[in-house]
């Protein structure tokens, strides 16, 4: 058993004396009646909010269905003395709610033998779990300071590692500090860039009602902006917005919930869903409007959190789990969380790999802090590992829908397309102003479109539904496209999404698909529509052409209004031409032996030749 800082201290070992008696709790409902002492003995300066009965009442009632109750309550005569929350899966035992901050529940001076009391418990309790693991344990939490006074027999089935850092400023010596980080430079400067957008404010929400009514967008705003960074939003899984859902249920918005909403023009741009007790600010989620990239309304809310906590007098703020840099930057202390692994057969083959894997975890944890310490080389590193994990990620998704014949056949037609022939076609297609008059109403008035501008945040949800189609990679790609003024226009079938394209003021049509170099020029900057996708079940060449001659429509654009097509066939062909689109030119790709590529443009007006690309 590793210990949590470099200072050895003489422990003398401690076994529970025979006056304790430890209880197996299996049903939520006897943790119910004691609810009174579990508040008693979690009431005190060093509580966090955590450890509070309602939010462990909060969790098991939304996520509590794929665990058992069995927890373990110490007895002294007929007083209760401590509980050790813990629910099992089935072969794993872990502390009954997630939490950032975890530990046993009793007074200090009861700590050293309700911990021998509730380790020997655990091993004495019947089942075929083969190990506990109990994370989040802060450095100076009550089960980590007492671990070595225990007997030595338990402590060798035990293993404390590293997980994480949990960055916080304190204030207790300069009650001014969280003014003065308040006004940082770059917190200043962004917060000048928003109030320049429109009328900018603060608040917390202190109507339960009102919470819940913002709950949604908060939850929408947070998983659009995990999707860019190639993650999946723990607020996709509908349990996790039911817990947080009951925490408003359960807590007081008043005091010890703090949700927290920043407006521009009365719209809400970010939130932050976190707590408050015993004058300490917790920092727990935060989400932003992603279409607000730009202006860094993420740093705004920092601020105006910071500078509640100076005027409410708070002595501390504390960022909780992990170590990223918008933490660390604020920081004057960083405590470490630990996971405390219990082996029950510590001694066998595969508790000996369980452990050897603890360790290994444990290891790369480390590097990883190290890596945090030189910011420019860990985004690199990680940018690499997203990139890779996305790789494999769509393969599996490939293997899922293909099987093993489907993707062995793909991946050698892949690859010999690759490394030997392949030909590729996009045809050049345009409506000029004479056309534009013909493009009133779609051809399909049976399928009603409802179109309007697109936006950031929606391509960063699409990147999860779809995501071999809008890969996490290209968002920040995107989201320059947008800086630069182009724009995104949805298509909407019944309130559903049908079809999405791009459209921009170019000189040249640039056609993606078939790589940078395949663009062909025009004699004056018109619009271009390019970048077109289509829902699922809503593609075809009719269907698109028809949402496609609705956004020009839209546009209004009287000039003329550029588009392409890959790869069609001969139906879409005469679709196109059917529907009024005027063919203009068939640009032509060849690669042979991957590395010999050449481009070539047909003209279909007025005489068609080739025209020599490379």
């Amino acid at each position: 058993m590793s210990a949590p800082t470099s200072t050895r201290k003489e422990f003398v070992p401690v076994s529970a004396p025979p006056c304790l008696r430890c209880e197996l709790v299996k049903d939520f409902a006897r943790l119910e009646e004691l609810a009174d002492h579990w508040e008693r003995l979690g009431r005190g300066s060093a509580s966090e909010i955590f450890q509070r009965f309602a939010w462990t009442r909060a969790f098991w009632k939304t996520c509590g269905s794929k665990f058992s109750v069995c927890s373990l309550v110490v007895h002294d005569g007929a007083e209760i003395v401590g509980i050790l929350p813990l629910a099992s899966d089935g072969e794993t035992i872990r502390f009954l709610a997630d939490a950032d901050y975890n530990d046993l529940i009793c007074e200090e001076h009861w700590a050293p033998m309700v911990l021998a009391a509730t380790m020997e418990g655990l091993f004495q309790t019947s089942g075929r779990w083969r190990r506990c693991v109990l994370d989040n344990l802060r450095a100076d939490s009550r089960i980590v300071r007492h671990l070595p006074a225990l007997p030595l027999r338990l402590r060798r089935k035990l293993d404390l590692v590293f997980a994480c850092p949990c960055p916080t400023v304190v204030a207790d010596q300069d009650s001014e500090l969280f003014a003065k980080l308040a006004q940082k430079q770059s917190l200043r400067r962004h917060h000048n860039t928003l109030q320049r957008q429109g009328r900018l404010t603060f608040r917390h929400v202190e109507s339960r009602r009102e919470v819940h009514q913002h709950l949604p967008s908060f939850f929408q705003q947070q998983i659009a902006r995990r999707a860019l960074l190639g993650q999946r939003s723990h607020f996709c899984n509908p349990e996790t917005r039911a817990f947080y859902a009951a925490l408003v249920d359960e807590l007081d918005p008043r005091s010890e919930l703090r949700f927290a909403v920043l407006e521009l023009d009365g719209l809400p741009i970010a939130y932050h869903f976190g707590f408050q007790l015993n004058g300490k600010f917790i920092w727990y989620q935060a989400s932003f409007d992603v279409d607000l990239w730009h202006c860094s309304p993420g740093e705004v809310l920092i601020r105006k959190l910071l500078e509640y906590a100076h005027e409410a007098g708070l002595r501390e703020f504390d960022f909780t789990v992990g170590g990223e840099m918008y933490k660390i930057r604020f920081a004057n202390l960083t405590r470490k969380n630990f996971t405390l692994y219990v082996e029950r057969e510590p001694e066998s083959l595969a508790g000996w790999f369980r452990r050897l894997a603890v360790r290994a975890r444990c290891t790369g944890r480390q590097i990883k802090e190290k890596l945090r310490a030189r910011p420019r080389l860990y985004n690199a590193v990680k940018m690499k590992w997203l990139r890779g994990a996305d790789f494999v990620s769509q393969q599996q998704r490939l293997f899922r829908c293909a099987g093993l014949p489907g993707y062995a056949r793909l991946a050698l037609g892949r690859a010999l397309r690759n490394a030997i022939f392949a030909w590729d076609e996009a045809l050049v297609f345009s409506l000029t102003a004479r056309d534009l008059s013909q493009a009133d109403t779609p051809h399909d008035p049976g399928t009603p479109l409802e179109i309007r501008p697109g936006s950031f945040s929606e391509l960063s949800l699409l990147s999860l539904e779809y995501p071999d189609e809008f890969p996490w990679s290209k968002l920040h790609i995107w989201r320059k496209r947008l800086a630069r003024g182009d724009r995104i226009y949805t298509l909407r079938s019944n309130g559903e999404l049908a079809h999405l394209a791009w459209t921009a003021t170019r000189s040249t049509v640039a056609i993606a698909e078939l790589g940078g170099a395949c663009q062909v020029p025009l004699s004056a900057p018109v619009m271009v529509v390019d970048g077109c996708w289509s829902a699922p079940g809503l593609r075809g060449p009719h269907l698109w052409l028809n949402a496609l001659r609705l956004l020009v429509h839209e546009i209004g654009d009287k000039r003329e209004v550029w588009s392409y097509y890959v790869n069609p066939d001969a139906r879409a062909r005469r679709a196109i031409q059917a529907i009024g689109f005027r063919i203009r030119n068939r640009v032509v790709q060849v690669r042979v032996l991957h590395a010999l590529r050449r481009n070539w443009i047909l003209r279909s007006e007025p005489h068609s030749h080739y025209t020599h690309l490379d």
